[in-house]
């Protein structure tokens, strides 16, 4: 199947996260029947062993929790952006507006300052 994303990228029928995914399933359970061995060969033995197996146990959970929280934030960071591009719009519009206004305020005081010249030419003279 064929389609996009929850970021807007094009999918085909598999993909990274996809794969990842199912990898992830994979490394999980071999690490786990590493785990099983190790136990079993050094149950007797005294012997030291850096144990890093509890890191990969929730590692799918781990995962879909970054990755759900990654879409969130993102989904979070195109509405700000849309919000964002929204309000430029709108300022765009008000300096416009202003524009006119000022010109026509322009042409108002440039007709009051007309009118005021003739009416003191008119009692002058």
């Amino acid at each position: 199947m064929e389609g996009f994303d929850i970021w807007g990228c094009f999918l085909s029928d598999t993909t990274y996260v996809d794969q990842a995914h199912q990898l992830s399933y994979q490394a999980k359970q071999i690490l786990q029947e590493l785990q099983d061995e190790m136990e079993d060969i050094y149950k007797h033995k005294d012997i030291k062993r850096l144990n890093r197996m509890e890191d990969f146990e929730h590692f799918n959970e781990l995962y879909h929790d970054r990755l759900i929280s990654d879409w969130i934030v993102k989904n979070k960071i195109v509405s700000t952006l849309n919000y964002l591009k929204g309000t430029a719009d709108t300022l765009t519009q008000i300096v416009e507006t202003l524009k006119i206004q000022l010109k026509m305020t322009e042409k108002e005081i440039a007709y009051i300052l007309d009118r005021k010249q003739k009416v003191i030419n008119e009692n002058i003279g």
